[in-house]
């Protein structure tokens, strides 16, 4: 049997036509629309929960310091630098005596240099996530103007007339590039409820917007 092969017209062509390559990208551009702020919003929360679960190490680090030396602890909180850089706090020993601090409404923070230590593990690029108006308020009596202050007993007790009052809120909001303020996303914040340092996370909703600040 003879096979008669037809030659290939020269004409044909393969691959993908120009109309198809801008379907294709005009699909994936929508689809990138859609994923992204989510996907941001996502990566927001986590940068977020990074800051509030290494506030809460260090506060529970103040008070069981506090219990065992039997000496007052300050946890101070740096708002002096909002829009600017990342969140800083550090905690410090008060300098006056375990009976002094007892028997009185003091933290002697005179002299001493705090040790800061910025939030977010290095992972938070400056300027991205602030502390909330919320915070800022909470310099607490006597405390300087550019820290918020909560301060433990040396039984480990939250100092009340130092600290601002129960509960204590130490919010944290995503800010918008070039802004000095917090401008969208969820503020969340981590809440000292008790005298005895007991601790929630919180976060504005549809039925609390301002537990967190702003």
């Amino acid at each position: 049997m003879i096979h008669y092969f037809k030659p290939r017209s020269s004409n044909s062509s393969s691959g993908f036509t120009l109309i198809e390559v801008l379907v294709v990208i005009i699909i994936i551009g929508i689809l990138s629309a859609i994923a992204a702020p989510g996907w941001l919003a996502f990566i927001n929360n986590r940068r977020i929960s990074t800051m509030r679960g290494q506030v809460a190490d260090s506060l529970r680090k103040a008070q069981t310091e506090a219990k065992t030396t039997r000496t007052m602890r300050a946890v101070l909180f740096d708002i002096s630098a909002t829009g600017q850089r990342s969140p800083r706090m550090a905690v410090v020993r008060c300098s006056t005596t375990a009976a002094t601090e007892i028997a009185t409404e003091s933290c002697d923070l005179a002299g001493v240099v705090p040790d800061w230590q910025t939030l977010g593990n290095g992972e938070v690029k400056s300027g991205v996530v602030q502390y909330t108006a919320t915070t800022i308020a909470q310099t607490g009596g006597g405390a300087d103007a550019g820290q918020a202050r909560l301060v433990f007993d040396a039984n480990g007790l939250v100092k009340t007339s130092l600290s601002g009052g129960i509960p204590f809120t130490i919010g944290f909001g995503v800010t918008k590039p070039g802004s000095g303020g917090t401008s969208y996303g969820t503020a969340r914040c981590l809440v000292v409820q008790t005298l005895l340092g007991g601790m929630r996370e919180g976060n504005n909703s549809s039925t609390s917007t301002t537990e967190c600040g702003s």
